[in-house]
C-alpha cells in the first residue's frame, strides 16, 4: 500500500502508542486491549482496534470473524501456528476493567501450511467450531473442521478440542470446512465441491452430539442440486432454522445463485426438510446470489456480490421476511447509496434484531480503490417496514485494496469488521474493528 507522508506518521503514531500496549500486557502474561484510553473509548459513534499480539505481514487478520455478545473470535487464515502460513484463530473477551482482552490463540496441533485454519469460524456458548477447508484430512484439499469447548471464565478460561472430523465421504479437493455453522446443538458443515450430486455440486453435513463425540446425523441436497451449484458455499443457521446456498445455481443464469431453506424436523432432531428455495426477483447470470447469508429469526439477508444497481456487477443484498413456516417473502433490496462497479457490495451481510450490515470491501473511496466500505441498515427507517440506510463505516486509516469490509458481524452492542489486507501493521497483515452502536433500538 502506498501511503502520503501524513498516513506514515498517523501510522507511525499507532504502532508506538500500540506497541506500548502490548508490551505492557505481555508483561502482565496476557494480551490485552484497553478500551479506556481515547483512541478505544466505547462510546457511541467512536471506534475500537482489535489487534492480536503476534500479527505478521501476510496474515490476512480478519478474514474469518464473530460477534457473540461479550466474546470476538476473529481469523489469521495465513498465520502461524505449528508451521508457517498454516492459520490461527483468535478470542478476544470484553472485561468491564480492562475492554477487549485476548484470551486465547488457537492452531491446528496437525497443521500444515497452507490448511487455510480459520477459513471459516462459528461460535455457540461455550462451543468453538473453525474450519481447515485445504487441510489433507481425507486427501488433498479435503478439508476438515475443528471443535473446542471453553472452560473456565474471563482470563483464566481455556478453549480445549473436543473434535476433529470431515464428512463420511469427503474426498479430495472437496473443501470439508469453507463455511460452518453452530446453534442449538447442531453444527453445520459446507463442502462445495463434494461430488455426490455431480461434479462440484456441493454438500452441506449435519453433526450433532452424542453425549461422548460429534455425530454426523445428516448429508443435506437440494432436490434439485446438479453439478457445479456449489451448494454449501455459504450456510447459517438459527435456532430450528437452516439456509443454504449454492452460489453458482443456474436457474436464471450461468451462477446466478440460490439459497434454500431447511427446517428441522420437531419429533426426530437428526432430520432437516428444504422447505423453500429463494432466488433474487431481478436474478440475472454471474450475480452469485448468496455468496454470504446471515440469518436472525425470520429475517434472512442474502448477497449478491455481482448484483446489479446504477452500477454494473457493483453488489446488493436482499432481505428476506419469513411469513410461514414455508414461505420467505422477499421485502427489500439493499444497494450502495453510490454503487460503484465490481465493489463487492453484499459480500458480506449480517443481521441482528433491526440492524443489518453490509460489507463491500472493493468500494473505491477519494484516494484508492478498492478499499472498502460498510453499510449499516436500519429497519423502519423511511417508513414502516422498509430498511432505510443510517450510517456507513470506512477505515479510520484506508489504503490500496484493505479489503475493510470482507467480513462483518453485528451483535447487540457493536458492530465488528474485518480487513483483513490493511496493512497498519505490517503488508497484508490485517485488521478488525469494532464500532459500538446505540443498541437501545436494536431488537
Amino acid at each position: 500500500m502506498q501511503q502520503s507522508m501524513s498516513q506514515r506518521s498517523f501510522l507511525k503514531r499507532n504502532i508506538v502508542f500500540l506497541a506500548s500496549i502490548l508490551f505492557i500486557s505481555l508483561f502482565l502474561g496476557s494480551t490485552q486491549i484497553p478500551a479506556k484510553e481515547p483512541v478505544y473509548a466505547q462510546s457511541t459513534g467512536t471506534l475500537l482496534t482489535i489487534i492480536a499480539d503476534d500479527l505478521q505481514a501476510e496474515d490476512w487478520y480478519g478474514y474469518s470473524i464473530v460477534n457473540e455478545g461479550q466474546t470476538i473470535v476473529i481469523s489469521a487464515r495465513y498465520g502461524d501456528g505449528e508451521t508457517v502460513d498454516s492459520g490461527a484463530v483468535y478470542v478476544f473477551e470484553n472485561n468491564r476493567r480492562l475492554g477487549w482482552i485476548q484470551t486465547a490463540k488457537l492452531t491446528a496441533e496437525d497443521g500444515d501450511s497452507q490448511d487455510s485454519y480459520g477459513s471459516s469460524v462459528a461460535i455457540d456458548g461455550n462451543i468453538l467450531v473453525v474450519g481447515a477447508y485445504k487441510d489433507n484430512y481425507t486427501g488433498t484439499g479435503s478439508g476438515s473442521v475443528y471443535v473446542y469447548e471453553k472452560t473456565g471464565r474471563g482470563q483464566s478460561a481455556t478453549w480445549d478440542q473436543v473434535g476433529h472430523f470431515a464428512g463420511s465421504n469427503t474426498k479430495a479437493v472437496d473443501q470439508f470446512g469453507v463455511d460452518v455453522a453452530i446453534d442449538n446443538g447442531t453444527i453445520a458443515v459446507g463442502a462445495l465441491l463434494n461430488d455426490a450430486a455431480g461434479l462440484d455440486a456441493g454438500i452441506v453435513y449435519l453433526f450433532q452430539h452424542d453425549g461422548n463425540d460429534w455425530e454426523e446425523v445428516a448429508k443435506l441436497l437440494a432436490t434439485d442440486t446438479t453439478a457445479g451449484d456449489r451448494f454449501g458455499r455459504t450456510i447459517v443457521i438459527d435456532g430450528t432454522t437452516l439456509a443454504v446456498a449454492a452460489v453458482y445455481n443456474d436457474d436464471h443464469g450461468s451462477k446466478s445463485g440460490s439459497a434454500y431453506i431447511f427446517e428441522q424436523d420437531p419429533i426426530n432432531p437428526k432430520q432437516w426438510h428444504e422447505v423453500t428455495k429463494l432466488t433474487a426477483s431481478d436474478a440475472q447470470a454471474e450475480d452469485q446470489f448468496g455468496n454470504s447469508l446471515d440469518l436472525d429469526r425470520s429475517v434472512l439477508v442474502v448477497g449478491a456480490r455481482y448484483g446489479d444497481s446504477e452500477a454494473i456487477d457493483s453488489g446488493a443484498a436482499y432481505v428476506y421476511q419469513q411469513t410461514s413456516t414455508t414461505s420467505w417473502e422477499e421485502v427489500a433490496k439493499l444497494v450502495a447509496p453510490e454503487p460503484a462497479a465490481n465493489a463487492s457490495f453484499g459480500w458480506d451481510t449480517a443481521v441482528y434484531g433491526n440492524h443489518i450490515l453490509v460489507g463491500a470491501p472493493d468500494h473505491p473511496n477519494a484516494d484508492f480503490t478498492k478499499t472498502g466500505a460498510v453499510y449499516l441498515y436500519h429497519r423502519d427507517e423511511g417508513g414502516a417496514d422498509k430498511w432505510g440506510l443510517v450510517n456507513t463505516f470506512t477505515s479510520p486509516n484506508p489504503g490500496y485494496w484493505d479489503g475493510f469490509g470482507f467480513e462483518v458481524e453485528i451483535g447487540q452492542y457493536n458492530a465488528l469488521i474485518g480487513s483483513l489486507n490493511d496493512d497498519d501493521i505490517a503488508t497484508d497483515a490485517g485488521m478488525a474493528y469494532l464500532y459500538p452502536l446505540d443498541h437501545s433500538s436494536s431488537r
